[in-house]
């Protein structure tokens, strides 16, 4: 772990971890280097005999958060840009406006999560209906 500090004295961290092919690495303000219970996983590799082994062991805290909420990005970013991207839609090249656009459909597709999790205003559940993303982004543009 290497820790370094912003020009304003916030401080942040290198976490490295050895995979077979390269060494993950993440940057972060937050996490500690303690091994997470229940993030457990193996690892395959060949040792210095050309054997193939296993190990198995504990991430620790950084890349147990990684490993256990990536998909939530991909999904979130796959939410955002499904069907048509906002951003590419609205083609710009003023980096205000290219921000706006960033900054809405962020907006949008949160939006669309709250509704979809707590579910939507109307008060009487049989009126509820589920939204596809096109459907909820035309009436949150007619809103």
């Amino acid at each position: 772990v290497l820790q370094k500090e912003t020009t304003n004295g916030a401080k942040w961290h290198i976490f490295c971890m050895k995979e077979p092919h390269h060494i993950r690495q993440i940057i972060s303000t937050f996490g500690t280097i303690e091994e997470v219970e229940g993030a457990n996983t193996r690892r395959q590799y060949t040792n210095e005999e050309g054997k193939a082994e296993t190990i198995t062991f504990r991430y620790r805290e950084p890349f147990a958060n990684h490993f256990k909420y990536k998909d939530v990005v991909k999904d979130h970013t796959k939410l955002r840009l499904s069907p048509i991207s906002i951003e590419k839609t609205w083609k710009t090249n003023y980096w205000p406006d290219g921000n706006f656009a960033w900054f809405l459909a962020i907006t949008e597709a949160n939006t669309l999560l709250a509704r979809t999790y707590f579910g939507s205003y109307d008060t009487d559940d049989s009126n509820r209906q589920e939204l596809s993303q096109l459907e909820f982004r035309k009436t949150l543009a007619k809103e």
